[in-house]
């Protein structure tokens, strides 16, 4: 089964202005469907671990420095800001994917985000080693078992509407996570239409 993003915007990473390797960095990055982007802001904002941000290829990475282990200890809040040649306006972006790699389990490496209207769909890929746990208020993407760096730790996020996405990322100290996105095709074997009710804070 393979979900197609020909009417999804891309966006591609360009290079580090202000930040690299701290929490709170600015990557310049250019849309052929979103003219007046220029830049992406990825920061922590929230969790007792800190971690920090550089490019890797066309991605943005974030390393976790955290010491320690399993869910919630090692929790860190990250936001990406989609921003305006001005590095202060945020720009809404219509309907996009971000593609997370490198999710290892069990019980000490995950993902997290707010169930919203404007999250429409998750999906793992076809071959995985991820469980989707839809329990309210957030939507958690676990691993399931110990691995390295491979294409079974991968899992897509459609959003609408927003300028400004938000992640608990929980991962040891020295593991990585990197968050691609630039649309493709992609091939998946769980996957879920989301629609939630924010003011029941259900989802259907």
């Amino acid at each position: 089964m393979l979900l197609y993003a020909q009417t999804f915007e891309s966006v591609k990473i360009t290079g580090v202005v202000l930040g690299n390797e701290t929490n709170n960095t600015l990557f310049s990055a250019t849309s052929p469907t979103i003219a007046s982007l220029t830049y992406i802001k990825a920061q922590r904002i929230n969790g007792p671990q800190d971690g920090f941000f550089t490019k890797s290829g066309d991605n943005i990475r974030y390393t976790s420095l955290s010491r320690e282990k399993g869910i919630p200890e090692n929790l860190s809040r990250i936001r990406f800001t989609f921003l305006m040649s001005d590095k202060r306006t945020p720009i809404p972006v219509n309907d996009f994917r971000v593609i997370i790699n490198d999710i290892d389990g069990p019980n000490n490496e995950a993902l997290a985000t707010k169930c919203s209207r404007n999250l429409k769909h998750i999906a793992t890929a076809e071959v995985s080693n991820l469980i989707i746990d839809s329990s309210l208020p957030d939507l958690n993407i676990i691993g399931s078992v110990e691995e390295n760096e491979g294409p079974t730790s991968r899992v897509l996020f459609e959003f609408s509407k927003v300028s400004e996405i938000e992640f608990d990322n929980y991962a040891n100290e020295g593991y990585l996570k990197d968050f691609d996105f630039s649309y493709s095709s992609y091939k998946i074997a769980k996957s879920r239409l989301v629609e939630c009710d924010t003011n029941k804070e259900d989802l259907r």
